[in-house]
């Protein structure tokens, strides 16, 4: 047999063999090719994955269901969670990414939560590629079509784009849902001597071994193209809206008949049936002549291994059947008892009478553990010292603008507006404000609200993993701030490349310790996550790897929705001050900034930060969200100071343009590390000058520096003395032209 074809090596090999005390059929070696490969297993990343910290006071269920939850009130939870879809992405963006939409709204909806918002975070190689202009396209095409026809708001994300990523894009997609918490399921919860029914759409041979010779393969000159296509899955987003309200309907309806439930994602009825069955330690007998197909003649391993979009697997009571299958057919989706759960824990599988499958659950769902390098990490050499440029050799208005047009800055307005952000009459803030803002009240006159707000700094990890991730986490718990949301808990996506390289855990196991430094001083635990490795070219002269990018998504709920405030600036004669509770030394360089990196230092290191002064500034914020004391705030983040001054001079893009007059001569500080360092700790808040007093009293209090700026001004005209003096139209040209 040949098993490394199905993606095991001759360990894994050997140890199957002995774990069986047999030769597996065809059939099996093909199953187990999937259940033990990177996608599905976790096997080089779940050792780093378990220090993670997973439980708080709101979390209702961690990592290890289909979505986590974590408690909303009394009678609801919300669910969410972050998926990645990069190698499809890259060989069929529209597809690919497509997809990636319905498998994570599907990992929402199985919980028993309705999805109400999602949000994609990516990344693209450089723009001057026609391949990658063609890639951005395709997959803001895919994301646009699945998540507009089935009618859930897009709210925003990251698109940023750099030459590690020429070979090997990344897609991940979050997405967010409130469940009742009397009507939660899982897969966890099965009994010997129930039905076990599919439903949805039909099973055709897309996406067969996606999981296994795709997502979990490295990209090479050779392998990236066309021939790919074929475990690329196929999607439906009107079928997965007929499956989302079937599956809600048939958990309202008939909720004490359905005992557990399983999308079908990655490696399609093996995963769903192994998980069931291992998680809820039962066993199966399923009929796989009975699934229902779209395509004639389809072999045993390919009914087990296809990706099909838009299914699902359940574990209902018998007898209880021909209510689900009448339930679900109103609906438009086909549904089918393929088999029953069984004492023990074999999972026997025949077709037309047949035994294909006869496996030992328990024994077989985790595969050896994989022989890898220790973790390591070289930390790139940086100058001691970074010259401060002089102003005759970089002319700041020039550097402003040149910020302003990096894509990570860039107005994503042509992006965002091919999604549909106000479909469901939910949606507060949308694409382009700090963080996300939904209104979830659960009668009219509930105020509650939830926010939520992703990023990663991939160029800060590529320099210090466990630095990058902690600066990171706090500023989406800063932006979280900023629209008076106190966070709850968080997911993360994990973007690596070989787990064969020592670097690479390295920067899995230093990003873990990151995330989970902030994740201690904010209370913010993790309660759901993916990890998507190879995400590496192999190309004649070596492999091109990727950043270390793990994006952190973070939710938080907000009491009253009508003291949220948005990012840009409200009223001409308004004060702006920066709220600071961490300061650096007057003349510590702009490290890690976007600045330096545009004048050539890529590596020059992570802004300073503190995170005891990061969570004193969340406190100061939340408090005077409550006394409604500013009109607009603003987290500053990549760009620095300058940048988020002239953002919020923008508005939105129907209300008119403001000015900003200021003066920061005052400020004892290198001119480009005011201007566009990217250090923790700072908001620039917008207030009423009858304010001013109430502001310093408090900020005092709070013991965090606030400082005053400037002035919004109507004359079109951004100033900051001395160093910058241009009209506004000229930095909004800048920012809106790179996307365009």
């Amino acid at each position: 047999m040949n098993f490394e074809a199905v993606g095991l090596n001759e360990k894994e090999w050997k140890s199957l063999q002995e774990r069986l005390g047999r030769l597996p059929t065809e059939t099996e070696l093909q199953m187990i090719g999937v259940m033990w490969s990177e996608h599905c297993s976790y096997k080089s990343s779940k050792r780093y994955l378990k220090k993670l910290i997973t439980s708080g006071k709101a979390v209702l269920q961690g990592p290890g269901e289909n979505a986590g939850l974590v408690e909303l009130d009394a009678k609801r939870a919300i669910a969410f969670k972050v998926e990645s879809h990069n190698h499809p992405s890259f060989v069929e963006p529209f597809q690919g990414a497509a997809t990636g939409v319905g498998g994570i709204l599907r990992d929402i909806f199985t919980m028993g939560a309705r999805p109400i918002a999602v949000a994609n975070y990516l990344r693209f190689g450089e723009l001057n590629q026609a391949k990658h202009q063609f890639l951005l396209d395709g997959v803001v095409s895919g994301i646009a079509h699945y998540g507009n026809c089935i009618g859930i708001p897009t709210l925003g994300g990251e698109v940023k784009t750099d030459s590690c990523y020429n070979g090997n894009i990344l897609v991940n997609v979050f997405a967010l849902g409130i469940v009742e918490r009397d009507r939660i399921f899982k897969s966890a919860t099965a009994k010997p001597g129930l039905s076990i029914m599919i439903w949805g759409a039909k099973t055709g041979r897309d996406g067969i071994h996606g999981a296994s010779l795709l997502a979990s393969s490295d990209f090479s000159e050779d392998n990236s193209g066309d021939g790919q296509k074929i475990r690329v899955q196929v999607g439906d987003p009107f079928k997965e809206k007929c499956l989302m309200e079937a599956t809600l309907d048939a958990m309202n309806e008939l909720s004490a008949d359905l005992i557990a439930i399983q999308d079908m994602g990655a490696a399609g009825i093996t995963s769903s049936t192994t998980e069931i069955a291992y998680k809820s330690n039962v066993g199966m007998s399923i009929e796989l002549e009975r699934v229902p197909t779209r395509e004639p003649g389809m072999k045993p391993f390919e009914l087990l291994l296809s990706e099909s979009q838009e299914r699902m697997l359940a574990v209902v009571n018998p007898g209880s059947e021909q209510k689900f299958k009448a339930l679900l057919e109103k609906w438009g989706c086909d549904a089918e008892v393929i088999g029953r759960t069984i004492e023990g824990d074999r999972l026997v599988m025949t077709f037309n009478g047949e035994t294909v499958v006869d496996l030992p659950v328990q024994k077989l769902m985790d595969p050896p553990d994989a022989d890898l390098p220790p973790p390591d990490w070289t930390y790139p050499d940086v100058p001691s010292e970074i010259p401060l440029p002089s102003s005759k050799d970089v002319k700041d208005w020039e550097v402003l603008k040149l910020l302003l047009a990096l894509p990570s800055i860039s107005s994503k307005k042509e992006i965002f507006e091919r999604y549909d952000s106000t479909v469901g009459g939910r949606t507060l803030l949308g694409p382009g404000h700090d963080a996300a803002v939904l209104w979830v009240g659960a009668t009219e006159s509930d105020l509650t609200g939830v926010a939520f707000k992703g990023s990663c700094n991939e160029h800060w990890n590529s320099f210090d993993p466990r630095k990058g991730m902690a600066l990171s986490f706090a500023t989406n718990i800063r932006s979280l701030a900023c629209v008076g949301a106190a966070p709850l808990a968080y997911t993360d996506g994990v973007n690596l490349s070989s787990p064969k390289k020592s670097s690479t855990a390295g920067a899995l196991s230093l990003g873990v310790d990151g995330m989970n430094d902030a994740a201690r001083i904010f209370e913010t635990p993790c309660i759901s996550g993916n990890v998507s490795l190879y995400n590496q070219t192999l190309l004649a002269d070596g492999a091109v790897d990727i950043a270390p990018t793990i994006f952190t998504v973070a939710v938080g709920k907000i009491q009253d929705v009508r003291k949220v405030r948005p990012s840009v600036f409200q009223k001409i004669g308004s004060e702006v001050w920066m709220i600071e509770s961490f300061a650096p030394t007057s003349q510590e360089p702009p490290r890690g900034s976007a600045y330096l990196r545009i004048l050539g230092l890529k590596i020059s290191g992570v802004p300073a930060f503190d995170l005891e002064a990061e969570k004193r500034l969340q406190m100061f914020l939340l408090k005077a969200h409550q006394e409604e004391m500013f009109l607009s705030l603003r987290t500053v983040s990549e760009g620095g100071l300058a940048v988020s001054l002239a953002k919020a001079c923008f508005g939105n893009y129907d209300r008119g343009i403001f000015g900003f007059e200021g003066d920061l001569l005052k400020f004892q500080q290198r001119r480009d590390s005011l201007l566009y360092g990217e250090a923790g700790g700072r908001v620039i808040v917008e207030l009423d000058p009858a304010k001013r007093s109430d502001l310093i009293r408090f900020s005092m209090e709070s013991k965090v520096q606030a400082k005053r700026l400037g002035s919004v001004t109507s004359s079109g005209v951004f100033e900051i003395k001395p160093f910058l003096s241009g009209k506004v139209d000229e930095l909004f040209a800048s920012w809106t032209e790179t996307f365009r």
